[in-house]
């Protein structure tokens, strides 16, 4: 069956490259929407990935105002 080993190796590739763009993104601020400052250490997220790995937090930072003093959005 060397259709489906192709299309293996082609699914194994696919999800190497989208391993390695998402450490790429998740590392640069670049394209970070989101600051939070905890003990003067800023720390650059991503609200996207907020959404799927940490909702609530996702749902403290835009709801809670008391909880988000020190937070800075990027427009």
């Amino acid at each position: 069956m060397p259709e489906v080993e192709a299309t293996e190796g082609k699914i194994r590739s696919i999800k190497a490259r989208l391993r390695s763009d998402m450490k790429q993104i998740f590392k640069s601020k670049e394209y970070s929407d989101l600051v939070i400052r905890i003990d003067q250490q800023d720390y650059h997220l991503h609200s996207a990935l907020l959404r799927i790995r940490c909702p609530k937090l996702l749902s403290i930072i835009q709801n809670d105002k008391t909880q988000t003093e020190n937070l800075t959005k990027f427009q």
